[in-house]
């Protein structure tokens, strides 16, 4: 099986990416929550013109191979979406995500920022 992930001039960049633990604490803390079967969406709309997105994997979703793996598909999820809510975005991995089929993680995907009330281009 061969991995098709992003290559190097399609990953995302230091500024669309949520890196400091005080600004994943203030997305969860205070953005709106939308969760499905693999993955729990945090989005906190109107902090910045452009959006970030900051990935979360447990220990509970596995070993330090399969959060990887977690953290690299929800990457991937986030950068074929034909859109991206506006602000930050924090998505957290859930158990078996790792073993999910592709099409599953992208309904669930677009479920969680439903109910986050992220929806729509």
């Amino acid at each position: 099986m061969v991995a098709a992930f992003a290559s190097p001039d399609q990953r995302l960049r230091r500024e669309q990416r949520v890196r400091k633990s005080a600004d994943f604490r203030t997305v969860m803390d205070q953005g709106s929550r939308g969760g499905s079967r693999w993955v729990l969406a945090f989005v906190l709309r109107g902090v910045r013109d452009r959006g970030r997105l900051g990935v979360v994997a447990s220990r509970r979703v596995g070993g330090a191979v399969t959060r990887a793996r977690a953290k690299r598909r929800l990457r991937e999820l986030y950068r074929r979406g034909s859109w991206r809510p506006a602000g930050d975005l924090v998505l957290v991995a859930r158990r078996g995500i790792g073993d999910a089929p592709w099409a599953s993680l992208e309904a669930g995907y677009r479920l969680a920022l439903e109910r986050a009330g992220a929806a729509g281009p």
